[in-house]
């Protein structure tokens, strides 16, 4: 084991650039993980090992293999595909980060409904089925719009609302085609909140609030966020507090933490939890112009043995919101049309494709479409969102 600390970092795509660029200003030595050998994070990278994120045996061992030289000093990854590794990798070194426990108590939602519901935090009501018929009763006892959903997915994959009788068996499919049994919930009105926090010696620190729109029901998939979030400060601390006491609950105490808030018009209800922060789009890029502030820095420097600077919460200097890029149809990607004229919009901070001509769309309506991101700068929310679809406006992405 040598003497300088070493850092695996899963996944090296363009919207990781950032953190990697913050783990070796950190002073980490870094092992960049990815399935894709040209990944342009490669270049940012101290060494690279061709492993995907999933591969918890094979993560395991290359963080055996590097401890021999290095000291491992953790794991870091930006979705929830490489948490179990990360928590594998923490929990085998005794290092900061998430628990093989808490990860599952998390990433299966229905375990996580049940923790808190016994701790009395406020959730929306909802019940894990397994048939049709447990549907059709819940709904007449719940009453409509209901959301349905697979308790084990991501990215908003197999995510619907139904509003009437007749939407029932389309949404109960779409979540079936993830999981074997569904969630199924009462829909909240109210402002998504995306929340960021991080432990530190089990203090939890605030980092930064986003407010996030999504498309139009049936399906609910992320389409664009603002940061700061709408939240006034009291209703803000409200939200960071929900979430620590969710985390708390299912066992995440040290690292990053993010949580899905609802703010209704008698308070925040908890949807989701995970030991990792908000998707890179939001951490890496929005934060950062935002506040001047990415907690994956202070992380990583927390990790490096650094000392750690004041987190700061919300304290926008500006409005900074992104709007994700979806392909018009299903097909193969050809080409993106009119970035540099989009990009050109007073306000615009960038226009970036995140797929490669020769990708294939299957649909056009989750996180797996995603194409690309525009960033944008306002004085508010509104305007940002104006600049937003101006930029969207001047592209074309073409498939076939």
């Amino acid at each position: 084991m040598g003497s300088k600390s070493a850092l695996i970092h899963i996944g090296g795509g363009y919207l990781q650039l950032p953190s990697l660029r913050w783990a070796r200003e950190a002073g980490l030595y870094v092992v960049l993980t990815d399935m894709d050998p040209d990944c342009p994070g490669r270049a940012l990278a101290d060494s690279f090992e061709n492993v995907g994120g999933t591969d918890v045996d094979g993560l395991l061992e290359l963080a055996h293999n590097v401890n021999r030289k290095y000291e491992i000093a953790g794991a870091y990854c930006s979705n929830d595909f490489g948490l179990p590794a990360v928590a594998a990798i923490s929990e085998a070194f005794s290092l900061s980060g998430p628990t093989i426990k808490a990860v599952r108590n998390a990433l299966e939602k229905a375990r996580a409904r049940e923790i808190w519901k016994r701790e009395g935090l406020p959730i929306p009501e909802g019940e894990l089925i397994t048939g049709f018929g447990e549907l059709e009763n819940l709904a007449r006892s719940m009453g409509m719009p209901l959301i349905i959903k697979p308790p084990d997915s991501s990215g908003s994959r197999g995510v619907s609302s139904a509003w009437k009788e007749s939407d029932l068996r389309a949404s109960f499919e779409n979540a079936r085609a993830f999981s074997e049994t569904v969630i199924i919930e009462e829909l909240i009105r109210g402002v998504h909140i995306d929340v960021n926090g991080l432990f530190l010696e089990n203090v939890f620190h605030p980092c930064g609030t986003l407010d996030r729109f999504f498309s139009d029901p049936p399906l609910h998939y992320p389409v664009w966020g603002c940061q700061p979030s709408s939240l006034p400060e009291e209703k803000e601390k409200q939200a960071y507090q929900l979430v620590e006491r969710g985390a708390r609950s299912v066992g995440i105490n040290a690292g990053p933490v993010k949580g899905d808030v609802i703010f209704t018009e008698s308070g925040p209800v908890l949807l989701e939890i995970a030991p990792r922060f908000h998707g890179d789009v939001s951490t890496s890029f929005v934060s950062p112009s935002a506040i001047g502030f990415s907690p994956i820095r202070s992380w990583f420097d927390f990790l490096a043995g650094r000392s750690v600077e004041a987190l700061p919460g919300d304290d926008a200097c500006t409005a900074v919101g992104w709007m994700a890029l979806f392909p018009e149809a299903p097909g193969k990607l050809v080409s993106i049309r009119g970035i540099e004229s989009a990009r050109a919009i007073f306000g615009i901070l960038d226009v970036v494709p995140t797929k490669a001509a020769g990708a294939v769309f299957e649909n056009t309506r989750d996180n797996t479409s995603v194409c690309g991101f525009i960033w944008a700068a306002g004085d508010n929310s509104v305007v940002v969102h104006k600049l937003l679809e101006e930029a969207r406006d001047h592209l074309e992405i073409i498939t076939r």
